[in-house]
């Protein structure tokens, strides 16, 4: 604990400093974060508006299934489903990997939207959950009102 409070995590396997080896990994972090939320925001706010606006009707039960489905499918498990169908068998998108940003925007975007949409499903799901709830208890505040 001595060498973590002065700064040192030590080495790692390929015996490079642990402390390095974030900083310099931590942009590409960030980076698909950004993404993920991005992702998972607009999907989930959208499907939410859907779902409460139609309430009883088949977009409703589509998108709350969806939702079920988002939180419920394992991360890796839909990462290998997705590298499966759009990396091996379409071969639209990368496998893996990475471009800086600066270096090739588009390719840069082409390897990070696999993770984004596998990181971005779950959280699309809480969020549309919520939206669909917030939405609810507003029709009903406004309901109260009149």
């Amino acid at each position: 604990m001595g060498h973590v409070g002065r700064g040192d995590l030590g080495t790692d396997q390929r015996k490079l400093p642990v402390g390095h080896t974030i900083v310099t990994r931590l942009p590409i972090t960030l980076e698909l974060a950004f993404l993920a939320v991005l992702f998972g925001s607009l999907i989930g706010v959208g499907a939410g508006i859907i779902a409460a606006t139609r309430r009883g009707k088949t977009s409703d039960y589509a998108a709350t299934s969806v939702a079920l489905v988002g939180l419920s499918v394992p991360h890796f498990w839909l990462g290998l489903l997705l590298i499966v169908l759009f990396a091996v068998r379409l071969q639209w998108l990368p496998a893996g990997g990475y471009v800086p940003f600066f270096e090739d925007p588009v390719d840069n975007l082409r390897h990070m939207l696999l993770p984004a949409i596998v990181l971005g499903t779950g959280l699309s799901a809480v969020v549309m959950r919520q939206m669909r709830s917030a939405m609810d208890r507003g029709r009903q505040l406004v309901a109260g009102r009149s």
